[in-house]
């Protein structure tokens, strides 16, 4: 049923792009200008440092680093948010449940991401605007990618590995991820093992889509209500709906639906290893793309396992053991 599904599907190397990247060559890392530790503390023995960065190009953004108490490697994890979520709820679960199997790991802000309070957000909105249409322009999945590199490479900074780094992102993290995988050679980045969850839109949004909208948010909405008796109070608080984070989320769309994320498949190399998770109800996450995109023939290392979901159901705790099962192999792989 997959493999005649495909057959309908638009050939990967058909997307059409004017600027790869702008190409490569014109993409470099920016350089962290201010760091300050916002708050540290332990739970489970594990300590959670807080971050606030400024980057050379005025961009402001957060990051939770994670140090296990039995740490195995010094080999972090980058990860990156999903649309609407910042630096809390399952995201910090996700990092404590790595630390549980001694894995440091880094989640990497997006900008607008670091919550303030609601006058504080609302007075700078409205006292700078000139300022604040410029950071909106900068939003856009290229820049994400610099910006966790950017990250990556000062991980010494953090006592951690600057070189070689472990992959994890969910939704737009994924996208980042394989943004980073695209890039690694021109950052100098390792990126050996990777789990990319539901990763969204190789291909631009089209109108067919937009004309099942209204039923995907209902089934989203149905997925969504069957969750919540399974998250916990401190998954709730995933969600990033600050006026800020709100406002600087609904300009990340076009960077996300465009098709942006299919300028770095020609760039992800054919040995990569990848562990890709989608669900066969995911409008979103386009998964029978993938696998045409990812042919095993020519992507070895690349497994794609599709699960009964929509995109919410990223989010049910099934697929959070199924992802630490994956990380869980790879610290066997890690610590020999």
């Amino acid at each position: 049923m997959i493999e005649s599904a495909l057959t309908n599907s638009k050939d990967i190397d058909s997307i059409a792009l004017t600027e790869r990247f702008e190409s490569q060559e014109n993409i470099r890392l920016t350089t962290i200008e201010d760091i300050r530790l916002k708050e540290s503390y332990k739970i489970d023995n594990n300590t959670i440092n807080r971050y606030r960065l400024e980057l050379d190009n005025e961009t402001k953004i957060g990051l939770n680093v994670c140090y296990p108490n039995n740490q195995i490697t010094d080999i972090p994890v980058i990860m990156a948010p999903a649309l609407l979520t910042g630096l809390h709820g399952r995201n910090l679960v996700i990092q404590k449940e790595l630390a549980k199997i001694g894995l440091p790991s880094i989640l990497v802000g997006m900008p607008g991401s670091e919550r303030d309070s609601f006058k504080k957000e609302i007075k700078g909105l409205i006292n700078d605007p000139k300022k604040l249409i410029t950071n909106l322009k900068k939003l856009n999945l290229i820049n994400y990618c610099v910006y966790s590199s950017t990250i990556h490479k000062n991980a010494d900074l953090f006592k951690l590995d600057n070189q070689t780094m472990i992959g994890y992102g969910e939704s737009r993290g994924a996208m980042v991820l394989l943004g980073n995988i695209a890039c690694q050679n021109k950052f100098k980045n390792n990126i050996p093992y990777s789990v990319a969850v539901s990763p969204c839109y190789p291909e631009p949004l089209q109108l067919s889509d937009i004309l099942q909208s209204g039923n995907l948010v209902l089934k989203e909405m149905k997925n969504i209500q069957k969750l919540l008796g399974s998250l916990s109070l401190n998954c709730l608080n995933t969600l990033n709906l600050s006026p800020k984070s709100i406002l600087f989320e609904a300009a990340n769309m076009p960077t996300l639906t465009n098709g942006d994320m299919g300028q770095f498949i020609p760039d992800i190399p054919k040995d990569q290893n990848i562990s890709l998770i989608q669900f066969d109800d995911d409008t979103f996450g386009q998964y029978k793309t993938w696998i045409k995109t990812f042919p095993k023939n020519k992507y070895p290392n690349i497994t794609i396992e599709v699960l009964k979901g929509s995109h919410a159901s990223l989010a049910q705790k099934s697929t959070l053991n199924i992802i630490i099962d994956k990380f869980t192999a790879i610290a066997k792989e890690i610590s020999g």
